[in-house]
C-alpha cells in the first residue's frame, strides 16, 4: 500500500473517532506485562504504589511515585513511575496534571505496553478536560498502531471511540465502533 493510499485509509478513520465521547465507565489499571513479569526486580517503591492504586489510595501513590522521580532521575523505571503517578493523579480526579504525567510516561516509555497504556491514559484525560477531538484522534492511533499490544485492551479502545463520537453528536460514526464491539467482542 502506497503512503498515500495509507493516508487516505487513515484520515477518515481518525475523523470518526474524533466525533465520540466518554461515558462513565469505571477506569481500570493495567501494568505492562513484562513490568508484571519482572515484578520481582522491580523497585519496592512501584511495587508499593501499584498496590497503592488498586486500593484507591492514591495521595499516597502519588507522593511515593513524586518521591521516586526526583530521587530516580536514570532509572529504567522513570517512564513508569510517571505512569503510575498519571494513574493516581486520575483517580483524584486531578486531570490536568494526569495528562502531563502520561505525557511524559508515553514519551520516555522504553516498551510499546508503557507506551500504549500512557496513551490509553492520556487519551482518557483528554476526554474529562474536554478535549474531545484530540482524544478521539489518540484513540483513534491506538486503535490503528497498538492493537498488537496485550496490555492496552483493543474493545475498550474501541468502546471508548464510540463513546467519545457519540458524546461529539457523530451517531453513525459512533455506531460504527459500538458495532466494531459487538463484532469482535459479543461473547
Amino acid at each position: 500500500m502506497t503512503h498515500a493510499a495509507t493516508r487516505m485509509l487513515l484520515i477518515p478513520l481518525a475523523l470518526l473517532a474524533l466525533l465520540a465521547g466518554c461515558g462513565n465507565k469505571q477506569m481500570t489499571f493495567a501494568t505492562p506485562e513484562r513490568e508484571v513479569q519482572a515484578q520481582a526486580a522491580r523497585p519496592e517503591a512501584l511495587s508499593k504504589a501499584i498496590s497503592e492504586i488498586k486500593a484507591r489510595q492514591a495521595p499516597q501513590a502519588e507522593q511515593r511515585m513524586n518521591a521516586f522521580i526526583k530521587g530516580n532521575p536514570a532509572s529504567p523505571y522513570y517512564a513508569e513511575a510517571y505512569y503510575l503517578r498519571g494513574q493516581a493523579q486520575m483517580i483524584q480526579g486531578n486531570w490536568k496534571a494526569a495528562k502531563h504525567s502520561h505525557d511524559i510516561a508515553e514519551d520516555n516509555a522504553p516498551t510499546r505496553e508503557l507506551k500504549g497504556l500512557a496513551m490509553l491514559s492520556r487519551a482518557d484525560c483528554n476526554v474529562k478536560l474536554g478535549h474531545l477531538e484530540l482524544a478521539d484522534r489518540q484513540y483513534t492511533e491506538l486503535e490503528l498502531f497498538y492493537r498488537d499490544v496485550t496490555a492496552v485492551s483493543h474493545e475498550e479502545v474501541l468502546f471508548k471511540l464510540g463513546a467519545t463520537n457519540k458524546e461529539m453528536g457523530h451517531t453513525e460514526s459512533a455506531d460504527f465502533w459500538f458495532n466494531k464491539v459487538i463484532e469482535h467482542y459479543a461473547t
